[in-house]
């Protein structure tokens, strides 16, 4: 079977030729095996060595024809095995003697169409329609030469009568196809363009005597013509794709305004989310200043209760003094009291802040999570909610499940407004997970801000964080004639996990 080699002035119809005859059993050509030089590449090489520009036609110099005549008997060589072969290549006329020359036994199949119908086919549209109508009729004169000079070699076809019949292309070209079906295949070139596109091409274009001269002389010399191409287009069908291509411009700039808003609704949010995490900041830098001001107020008073004791002891029944002492005792009682007021009223206004935060922020910020002991709790070892919060007990360990966050740098805040006593806040543990961690205690012993702070790693979607509190002792109320006769340990109002970095 011959070597076929396709080549033409209508990119999309030497494509799906191309396409047919690979259907119908021809094989693409394999690269030589030295240099893995393709066919196409040798071409393009040749090409450029020349001095006429691509797509002129040009004698091939005996000093390229020498060069390049091992590469070629090289790339046969890689196909000899192979029963029919070929390639295709829209560049290929001015190489086309060399080829002729290296290989005569190869046909070669020129497909042609007019210069509107190739136009209105192209994928691309052209930079300059002067330089690529130029183009078209220089390939196309140089298809009618070479068809001249080498009748027996050149089969000139015209893309849509060849796709519309496949088995009389293949006929013209001496090949058995290995499926004979008689229909041609479907395929965007046979379906032709759109109206609208072979509208604009007809008028961009135009057919000068030049143009009439050289399809005419095309359709003469072709073995099979380009029947099926329409020569006027279907105007009515135009304008309807014309006004289908407004209305989704239409639509397109509709979705563009939408997605500016969304985009504005976006960076409000975000701004938004800024402004509550800066307010958030402030809160609690406050809380941390009232916090040291009440442990050195306490400090202080407490010193004051020593020296008053070292006074009486020395001074036996000095009464005015011990009522004097005791009055400023009483003061700075009063005034740790004010200021331990103050920070329960701050926690609970940080407290009111957070829940609110996390329900306007959820969507936008997953790097917090906030535990409200006075709700549902997801976790173990918690009695009922009570106004301000809920006990942990019976057992020596609760536990406060929540989803995982991504990984980073977090606080942990507990806010404890009670506890059964002060040793159990003090020696109270916290792990996440099966890590322990360092806490700090921010209070008067019985209510405290519990802090610290831990790393996270990767956590797949769907995974759980444990936090456990652990306990020295759990003690129940009736010890010391109540009528409670639960078991309990601290009362906790919040649960506070915050992204750092």
């Amino acid at each position: 079977m011959p070597i076929l080699i396709v080549s033409g002035n209508c990119e999309a119809g030497v494509a799906e030729v191309s396409h047919l005859l690979a259907r119908a059993g021809v094989t693409d050509a394999r690269p030589s095996l030295r240099d893995n030089l393709s066919p196409v590449d040798l071409s393009a090489t040749l090409i450029g060595t020349q001095a006429k520009p691509p797509r002129q036609s040009a004698p091939i110099s005996l000093e390229a024809l020498t060069r390049w005549r091992s590469h070629a008997c090289e790339i046969v060589a890689a196909n000899e095995q192979v029963n029919c072969w070929g390639w295709a290549d829209q560049n290929l006329l001015s190489a086309l003697e060399f080829w002729h020359e290296v290989i005569p036994g190869a046909k070669f199949v020129l497909v042609y169409s007019s210069p509107e119908y190739a136009l209105a086919n192209l994928k691309n549209a052209p930079e300059n329609l002067d330089i690529w109508l130029s183009e078209w009729i220089s390939r196309s004169e140089e298809m009618v030469r070479v068809a001249c000079k080498f009748p027996e070699s050149v089969t000139l076809v015209g893309a849509a009568g060849a796709i519309r019949h496949p088995v009389g292309l293949l006929e013209a070209l001496g090949i058995a196809p290995e499926h004979p079906s008689g229909q041609a295949t479907e395929t965007s070139f046979l379906a032709g363009p759109s109206a609208l596109s072979l509208l604009l091409a007809q008028l961009c274009l135009g057919r000068t005597r030049e143009i009439k001269s050289l399809v005419a002389e095309l359709e003469s010399l072709a073995s099979i013509t380009a029947g099926g191409e329409p020569l006027v287009a279907d105007r009515p069908k135009a304008w309807a794709e014309y006004r289908n291509l407004v209305e989704n411009a239409r639509h397109v700039v509709r979705q563009k305004a939408e997605l500016a808003a969304l985009t504005q609704r976006r960076d409000e949010q975000s701004q938004l989310a800024s402004e509550r995490a800066n307010q958030i900041a402030a809160l609690t830098k406050t809380r941390d200043e009232q916090t040291t001001q009440l442990s050195a107020l306490t400090k202080a008073s407490e010193e004051q209760a020593r020296r008053i004791a070292e006074l009486l002891t020395q001074q036996g029944e000095q009464s005015q003094i011990s009522a004097t002492l005791s009055a400023q005792v009483e003061s700075l009682k009063s005034e740790g009291d004010q200021l331990l007021f103050q920070l329960h009223q701050t926690q609970e206004e940080l407290e009111d802040f957070f829940l609110k935060f996390k329900a306007s922020e959820a969507s936008s910020s997953p790097r917090l999570s906030v535990v409200d002991f006075r709700s549902e709790v997801n976790g173990s070892n918690w009695f009922h909610p009570e106004v301000d919060g809920r006990w942990a007990g019976p057992a020596l360990e609760s536990t406060v499940l929540i989803p995982a966050l991504p990984s980073g740098q977090y606080e942990l805040m507990l806010d404890v407004v009670d506890t059964i006593a002060p040793h159990v806040l003090e020696q109270m543990e916290i792990w996440m997970n099966d890590t322990s961690l360092p806490l700090e205690h921010y209070g008067d012993g019985r209510a405290a801000v519990v802090k610290t702070q831990f790393r996270a790693a990767y956590s797949a979607a769907g995974d759980i964080w444990k936090i456990r509190l652990k306990f020295p002792v759990a003690m129940s109320p009736a010890d010391e004639g109540s009528d409670d006769q639960r078991y309990l340990t601290i009362r906790a109002r919040s649960l506070v996990v915050l992204g750092l970095d």
